[in-house]
Formats: structure tokens, C-alpha cells, sequence
């Protein structure tokens, strides 16, 4: 027979309780321990053994946080064999067989804290490991600190909606109460005024559950047979109709139809009722949880309620205060190739055309394929809408691929030519002749898109994000003030707000700027090279690009060499002064912070080159 002590014990501290404890258990023979609100935390078996009283024991613990809580699962290891144990905010599950049956069940010891928010949050755990190991015997006992009727509390406040989540629970996962012996009441305040029934074992009715499963098999089934006679009804309906297009019918026929009519709509009505039902009854069991509806409210005011932009003191942020986005870079220029200027993204439509193209291929050079043989019959059939209008579908689009790629001006039949052996076809701008979507979408985003002078500059040894930024410096795509302005945003001055003299642009900033020369001045003296004199960004640049790697590359091999020398040195003071016995350990603290200090500029140094 399994045996299974459940205890909040209010914390284990004192001797007297946990020898309390140890004789209740050994008194009951029992087969399970489970304790709540240990307010211990569990270090070494010796203390798991004070209270369980013998040596064949395995056990499960979750720490108390701070003075309350805490959980502590015992069991007999040489009568139930554990193959799984879960730890969660709030109970412990033990899953494994009991070796006398050859059962496969299952202990959750449950402590559920005070609050309702993280209450509900334990009944979704509980349900959903539940639902993980659902061919399990569930044996579920432990403090729950809620009550499942109004009698259950006594000179307490009840709460319904907290009564409410608790049965849900107990219903949805097919639980039953096993009802308890003893007093009505389980827990009790020092007063005497507050009594409660908190603590209570569930488990797992089986009966209830293959009721469940069978009800949801027949439903799933009479759904199906539901569309299937619709679909049945709609068929011999339109039969009549053409029926009656091609000749002339009698009155049998069209009350034939009339019948049919009836129970089309008899079978909808139906639907209609049963999925009205289902939203009162996800209504009362939910409340204002069923938020699907007004989710949908609020997704199609996001519109409107969205804040693009904020105006301080007439100067505009993230906005042109218009409500539309601020576009600093033509998405074309985004998605064109890097070597046209733009970040090598690529767009969608020439890849949907790449992809239609790599079909169309196929067509044509595997005739014999059975695929080949699906698609033109595919092109024979004639889809029409329901206005009867025609539409095209993705078998039209692979036939008319070659009029979609004229439209922009490229003739995909002169990239591709029959071998001279005439053995198979060769793709023209692939070295291998074989088609591939990549080469093809480049050459239509070459068409597509707009090619700017200059290609992108992109570093390999720089993060992508500094790419890029220097990609949008390099075309003049910053907020500065003359770029806001041309863009109709309203600031109260468009003069630097370093230097308040000149008007604020892109090679001011960087370049001319007074306060921007001092920096660049100090920049430049770091890492031993000339002050920069250039007047524009683009310049700056060019002698970046000239010179920038070199002096990379040296003035990081410097600072490693100038590093290891100053640590050295200052070993070598050390070594000679070793004698201060009285200073030594301040002098070696002194010494590594100075060798920390001397790496860290060095490496400062070599980084800020590399942000250049």
C-alpha cells in the first residue's frame, strides 16, 4: 500500500519538530514525505535523514527564498523507483514506477504562494506537466492556499475569482478530491478566528480523462462528417444548376433542389450554433482573459496610436511631425549590390523572378521529367475566380516568365545556349553552365535597382553596424541639420551646436568643425601620425583608406612590445626592493595595477585607430 504524508511544517529549525516529524512517519509506515515551508535549505543527507528516520531514502528539495517557503520530497528508494524529477517555482513532481505493482505514477508535492497572479501562474504549470506525462497516475497533495467553496473558509474573506482558477484547474485536467479524514478545517490561526481547509490530495481520475478523450474523438468525428455532408449537398446543388443551364427541367428536380437547400442551411445553422456556443462557454470559463478580440481592437488602431516623432522646443526628433517616418536612405539604394553603391540586401521580387526562372529552367531542359508533365497539365486547366474574372496562379507565372523578365529588359532565352554536341543546355553567366537563382537575381537587381558612382566600402574587420554607419556617412545620409531641413523638418537654427558659427553639415561636423580639429588633433597624436587638414569627409577617407592599415597594424604591434617592456621594468623594481618585507604586498599591488593601466592605454590607443 503507497502511504503519503503531507506536512507544512512552518519551518524545520527546531529539533523537537523534526523529531515530531521523523515519529508521525515512522508511527504511518509511510511511503512518501511530503514537506512544506521547510525554511531550510538542504546542504547534506544527514539532515533529509533527521527527518525521514531511516537509510533508504532518496529525496527532492527546492530552497526556501529568504524566511519563507521552501520544499523537501522524501521516499522510500527500495519501494518507488524515480526516473524523473521536476523543479518549479512552487512544487516538485516525482515521476517513476512503484517496483510492488509495476505502476507508473507520480507525486507532486504543491506549496502555492499568496498572491493570485503567481497562483494562476502555478495552476498553468501544474496543468501543463500534467498534459507533458499524461500516461502518469498523479498523485497531487500540499498546501494550495485556496478553497474550492465558500464553506471551506471560516471568519476569512472568500475570493470567488481565485475559487473560480482553482476548479478550473481541478476540471481541466481531470482531477478528483480525495476526501479527508479528521477535522474540517486543516489550517488555523493562533486566535482561533480564521479557519481554512488549504491542504488536500488530488489525483488523477482515469475514468474521467477516457470520458474526456471519447467526447473529443466524437466531436472531431461528427465535425467531419458535418463538412463532409455540406460538401455533399453543395456538390449535388451545383449539378442541378448546370443542369438547368444546359436544358429544361421538371418540378421533381426543383424540388429536389429545394430539399437539398433546406438541409445546407439546416447543417450551417448547426455550425453557427455550436461555434456560438463555444464562445459563451470560453466567455464564462476565461472572463477577461479571451482577449483575441480585443487584441485585434488594438492591432488595428496601431496606426493611429503610434508616436513618430517628438517635438521639443520646435526641433523634431525621429519624425517629420507629419506622421510618417523620417526616410533618410532610399530603400532602392538599400537593397542594390555593393559594388553599386548600396548594402547588397537584394529584393524580393527579383528573387520571386529568380525562383520562377529556376522552374522555367527545368522545363526546358528536363522535358522528360515528370514534373515537367504535372506543370503543363496544370496550364491546361482554366482557374477562374469567383467574379469570373481569371487570375494567375503560380504554374501561369513559370509560363509567363519570360514576359515578366522582357518587361524590364532582359531576354532570359539569349542567356542560355544548346551545347554543340546538342547534348543539353548551358547557362551563360554561371562558369560551371548550370543555372543558379544567385547569379540570376543579381543581374536583375543590376537592371532594377539604381547604381550609385561609388561602391560601398565595407571593412571585414569591423562590426556590421559600424559598416553601416560609415556606408550612410559616406553618402551624406546623417541627421545633420541642413539634411533635416531639406527633409521639411522645422529646427529652431540649422548653425553647429559646437561651435555656433557655420551652418551644421556633413563635412563640418567631421572635418572643419573647431571642436572636431581638436579631436582629430588628439586622435592623431595617439597613434603617432599627422594632425588630419582634410576639408571633407571624402578625403578623409581617401587618407584613411591610403594609410590606415599600415599604421593599424604597427601601432598594435607597438603597444603590445611597449606593454611587455613597462611589465618587465616594474617586475624588475619589484624584484630589487623585494626586501621591504613591511611594503611588499602594497608595493606588488602598485606595480600590477601600473602594468593593468600602461596595457589598457596601449590597447585604447590601438582601438581608437581602428574606430578611424
Amino acid at each position: 500500500m503507497l502511504k503519503i504524508l503531507s506536512w507544512n511544517v512552518n519551518g524545520m529549525g527546531k529539533e523537537s519538530k523534526r523529531r515530531w516529524v521523523k515519529n508521525a512517519g515512522q508511527e504511518n509506515k509511510i511511503s512518501f514525505l511530503c514537506l512544506q515551508e521547510s525554511k531550510m535549505v538542504i546542504q547534506q543527507d544527514w539532515q533529509v535523514a533527521s527527518v525521514w528516520g531511516g537509510p533508504q531514502f532518496q529525496f527532492a528539495a527546492i530552497d526556501p527564498v529568504g524566511h519563507s517557503s521552501g520544499l523537501i520530497t522524501i521516499w522510500n528508494d527500495s519501494l518507488f523507483q524515480a526516473q524523473c524529477v521536476e523543479k518549479k517555482e512552487g512544487f516538485i513532481a516525482v515521476m517513476g514506477s512503484w517496483l510492488a505493482s509495476k505502476l507508473t505514477m507520480g507525486v507532486i508535492n504543491v506549496y502555492a504562494p499568496q498572491d493570485s497572479k503567481r497562483k494562476r501562474l502555478l495552476w498553468t504549470e501544474l496543468l501543463g506537466t500534467l498534459k507533458k506525462y499524461s500516461g502518469v497516475a498523479w498523485v497531487i497533495c500540499g498546501d494550495f492556499n485556496e478553497v474550492r467553496t465558500a464553506d471551506e473558509r471560516k471568519g476569512s474573506n472568500f475570493d470567488p475569482m481565485g475559487e473560480k482558477f482553482f476548479n478550473d484547474l481541478i476540471t481541466s485536467a481531470g482531477l478528483s478530491d480525495i476526501p479527508l479524514g479528521g477535522r474540517k478545517y486543516t489550517w488555523m490561526n493562533r486566535e482561533c478566528s480564521k479557519l481554512s481547509k488549504l491542504d488536500r490530495f488530488l489525483r488523477l481520475s482515469r475514468k474521467l480523462r477516457y470520458l474526456k478523450r471519447c467526447i473529443k474523438e466524437w466531436r472531431e468525428r461528427a465535425s467531419r462528417d458535418i463538412k463532409a455532408d455540406c460538401e455533399l449537398l453543395k456538390l449535388k446543388i451545383a449539378a442541378i444548376d448546370f443542369l438547368a443551364e444546359s436544358s429544361s427541367i421538371d418540378m421533381s428536380i426543383v424540388n429536389e433542389r429545394a430539399n437539398l437547400l433546406v438541409k445546407l442551411n439546416d447543417l450551417v445553422a448547426n455550425q453557427v450554433s455550436d461555434l456560438k456556443q463555444k464562445a459563451k462557454s470560453r466567455w464564462t470559463a476565461m472572463g477577461d482573459e479571451n482577449t483575441s478580440f480585443f487584441h485585434g481592437l488594438l492591432n488595428s488602431r496601431r496606426k493611429s496610436s503610434r508616436i513618430h516623432g517628438l517635438n521639443i522646443n520646435d526641433d523634431v526628433f525621429s519624425g517629420n511631425g507629419r506622421g510618417k517616418k523620417l526616410n533618410r536612405v532610399a530603400w532602392e539604394r538599400v537593397l542594390s549590390d555593393k559594388k553599386s553603391g548600396g548594402l547588397g540586401i537584394g529584393s524580393l521580387r527579383a528573387l520571386n523572378l529568380a525562383m520562377l526562372a529556376k522552374c522555367w529552367w527545368r522545363e526546358r531542359t528536363q522535358v522528360q521529367a515528370t514534373w515537367n508533365a504535372a506543370v503543363s497539365l496544370c496550364n491546361s486547366l482554366q482557374f477562374v475566380s469567383r467574379n469570373s474574372r481569371s487570375r494567375r496562379t503560380v504554374w501561369s507565372n513559370i509560363k509567363s516568365i519570360e514576359t515578366d523578365l522582357g518587361d524590364i529588359g532582359i531576354n532570359i532565352n539569349s542567356l542560355m545556349i544548346n551545347t554543340p554536341d546538342r547534348s543539353g543546355w548551358s547557362w551563360l553567366l554561371e562558369a560551371n553552365n548550370i543555372f543558379s537563382v544567385r547569379s540570376l537575381r543579381r543581374l536583375i537587381d543590376c537592371v532594377m535597382l539604381p547604381s550609385m558612382e561609388q561602391e560601398t566600402e565595407w571593412l571585414k574587420w569591423i562590426p556590421s553596424k559600424a559598416n553601416i554607419h560609415l556606408w550612410r556617412t559616406l553618402n551624406n545620409r546623417l541627421a545633420t541639420r541642413d539634411n533635416l531641413v531639406k527633409r521639411g523638418v522645422t529646427c529652431s537654427s540649422d548653425e553647429c551646436s559646437m561651435c555656433l558659427v557655420t551652418m551644421e553639415n556633413l563635412d563640418h561636423v567631421f572635418a572643419t568643425c573647431s571642436t572636431t580639429k581638436v579631436i582629430n588633433a588628439h586622435m592623431a597624436s595617439w597613434v603617432n601620425w599627422w594632425p588630419a587638414t582634410e576639408n571633407s569627409v571624402r578625403d578623409m577617407w581617401s587618407v584613411v583608406c591610403e594609410y590606415g592599415d599600415s599604421c593599424r597594424r604597427e601601432v598594435g604591434k607597438d603597444a603590445i612590445d611597449d606593454g611587455h617592456e613597462d611589465i618587465m621594468d616594474d617586475n624588475k623594481q619589484f624584484n630589487d626592493d623585494n626586501t621591504m618585507s613591511s611594503r611588499s604586498g602594497e608595493k606588488r599591488a602598485n606595480i600590477e595595477i601600473d602594468a593593468i593601466r600602461v596595457m589598457d592605454t596601449k590597447a585604447a590607443r590601438s582601438e581608437h585607430l581602428i574606430l578611424i
